[in-house]
Order: C-alpha cells, then structure tokens, then sequence
C-alpha cells in the first residue's frame, strides 16, 4: 500500500532535533537511526525499531492533492500541479509558457516560438522587432546584445568563433598593423590606406560621440545615443530606467545570459512597485531553485503578480 506524505508526514518521518543539539541524533524508536549526524543512518519507520531499511519500509510517494500523483518512485506518475487532486497530466496542466502579451509567443517550451516584443501583441518577429546588433556580414554574430555572440571575422558568415578565427587580434583590411584590436599597433583612421592611419591624412568623421561607443549626433555615427556619458547605453530602458516594469527587468535579465554585471543592470531598472515585484520573483527563484519549466510552478504566484505589472 502506498504511503502518501505531505510536508507534516515528511516532518513526522524525519524526527524532531532540539534546538539547542543540531548534531544529535533524533530517533524515537530508539535502534540508533534516525535524523541527525550522530544516527547510525536514516530510519524509514522511526516508529518500529526493527526497522529501519529495506522492505519493511512503508512505501514512499510526495503527494500533497492526495490523487496519487507526485514525486517518488511509489507514485502512479508525476503531477503537473499539486494544487489540483482531480489533474496531474493533459490539458489541464498550466502551460509553459511566460507570454506578456498574449499573442501565444514567448518563453517556454508551450509557446508558438520566441518573442521579440512581449508587449506588443501584434509583433513577435520580423522587421517590427527592435535589434540591437552590428553584424557586417548577415552570420548573426557581432556587436550588440541582440547578436547570437561576438564575431572574430565579421566579413566572413561562415565564420565567428573557433579556428576560423585570425590568431591576432587585430582587424587590420589595409594591412599597415593599426585597426581595432588588441595586438594592433594602434587606432586606425582610415582602414583602406596603408599609408594612412593617423593625423592630418585621415578624413574627417562627422560624429559627436562623448562616450566612444560609436553612437552621437552626426552622419558618421551609428545612430543616436540617448547617453553619451555611458558607453553601454544609447537606445531601450537604460534611457529611461525608471519607467521599466517588473517583466521588462525580468526580459533584460534573462537577456544578459548569465553576465553578472549585465544583470545587476538589469536590477537596477524600474520604480518602487517594480523592484519590490522583482525582488519576490528573484528571492523565490533562490529559494527553490528552480530552472526552466520549473519556475511555471514553484513561482507561479510572483511570476503573475510580475507579469501583470506591465
């Protein structure tokens, strides 16, 4: 007969250690196992002291709804929630699926694909999508965060990472050893003239850029720069952060792809009402370590509460 434990049954099974003895050994069948470092083991019926091991264990299933559906090699298989006694699989199962504007596109494996704009419910791919990479040769590789990752050879498409890659860095199309990189000699000016690479003989670029990171005001630049004064921020919420949402910090965090400095960026962004929402969705995560799928579930609750703050 299947034993079927909640949090209180798991609790009774494990025994109760004094407050002041948390190296002692809880064991209240009295054969020397139970819960603690000083127990010979752990004791599956602490309630029989002729057992402790083996088949005369009760048998084991974490079911909290009780429908016989949970966690354990005892159950009549896995549970897609625990809040409801009459569903464990199908339709009934939340879908995995983080979609901020509903149109079926976002992250998780139930969604119709990835979103390029989960605020805007009439755009999820294509020209409608903001992109925030410089990439010469069209391989998906380049300068921005919207790039796949870094290119070595951003006039090769066949080439970003790897052996492909120059051993010097240094990208250098006139061949006089100044260009961008680590190992050139230096800054060049003009990249076509291998006479040329400083000074007078360089044309004039027409690009007020206080920060050097390519955006300003003039013909020359890349584009506008809402910040001139940071490198990392010249167009999206680092303009404007305080107007971020609880989802929007949730979006740029899943966007840094694990770089710290970029995440506490990211958890910078937003006012009282969207910090406080994040802060209960990041501390649920730590708390339950949850990947993935998982947060659909053990989080469902802050992931609602920061979805809706949009």
């Amino acid at each position: 007969m299947t034993l079927v434990i909640g949090a209180l049954g798991l609790a009774m099974l494990s025994g109760c250690l004094e407050p002041d003895d948390p190296y002692g050994c809880a064991d209240s069948d009295g054969d020397g196992y139970g819960y603690g470092a000083e127990c010979l083991g752990p004791d599956c019926d602490d309630l029989d002291d002729q057992c402790w091991g083996g088949e005369c264990c009760p048998a084991v299933c974490v079911d909290p709804d009780g429908d016989g559906y949970g966690d354990g090699p005892d159950c009549l298989g896995s549970d897609c929630t625990e809040l409801d006694a009459l569903c464990h699989t199908g339709s009934c199962c939340p879908p995995d699926c983080m979609d901020g504007d509903g149109d079926g596109y976002g992250l998780g494996h139930s969604c119709l694909g990835t979103d390029c704009n989960d605020q805007d419910a009439a755009c999820h791919t294509g020209d409608c999508c903001p992109l925030d990479c410089v990439d010469d040769d069209g391989d998906g590789y380049g300068q921005g965060i919207d790039c796949e990752g870094a290119d070595c050879d951003d006039a090769d498409e066949l080439c970003w990472t790897g052996s492909c890659c120059p051993v010097v860095d240094c990208v250098d199309d006139d061949g006089d050893g100044y260009g961008e990189g680590a190992d050139c000699y230096g800054a060049d000016c003009d990249d076509t003239d291998d006479t040329c690479y400083a000074g007078t003989c360089c044309p004039a670029v027409d690009c007020v850029d206080g920060d050097s990171d390519g955006y300003g005001l003039g013909a020359d630049c890349l584009g506008v720069d809402c910040d001139d004064d940071n490198a990392q921020c010249h167009s999206g919420l680092c303009c404007d952060p305080t107007t971020a949402t609880c989802w929007d910090i949730y979006g740029c965090v899943v966007a840094c792809g694990g770089d710290p400095a970029c995440e506490l960026a990211c958890e910078s962004y937003g006012d009282s009402v969207s910090q406080s929402l994040w802060a209960d969705l990041a501390i649920c995560f730590l708390s339950t370590g949850c990947e993935g799928a998982d947060c659909q579930t053990l989080c469902a609750v802050e992931l609602s509460a920061c979805q809706s703050d949009t």
